[in-house]
């Protein structure tokens, strides 16, 4: 019965950091094609495959990938808090953060379940 909960947690946070990174590529996707950034085209592209590469390179590692969409996050504060203060903006960057965490969270919850199965202690 506990190995069935433990289970489920697992595939909880894997599917909602995989689903929160697919979401977020579709979105930006869906801004490009529907609404379109005008003379920024190149650089609403450019924000599309680094998207997607940050999406596949967590697929691949979950906490290098969750690394760099809360880099990406912390990026995207950074340079558009420059501008204009707004909480507009901090909530564009939370499902950002919020991806990385989970990937990071998936990835100690799946090595800490490896330890527990292997009976091995750090010390």
């Amino acid at each position: 019965m506990v190995i069935s909960k433990s289970l489920k947690t697992g595939k909880v946070l894997l599917w909602l950091s995989r689903g929160i990174s697919i979401f977020l590529v579709v979105a930006w996707l869906l801004i490009l094609l529907l609404v379109g950034l005008g003379e920024y085209t190149k650089a609403g592209s450019m924000i599309l495959v680094i998207l997607i590469l940050a999406t596949l390179i967590a697929w691949r590692n979950a906490p290098i990938g969750g690394g760099i969409f809360i880099i990406l996050g912390a990026g995207y504060l950074i340079f558009s808090m420059g501008l204009f203060f707004s909480l507009v903006y901090i909530l564009a960057a939370f499902p950002l953060f919020l991806t990385g965490i989970f990937f990071i969270a998936y990835y100690l919850y799946a090595e800490k379940k490896e330890k527990e199965e292997e009976g091995v202690d750090d010390f």
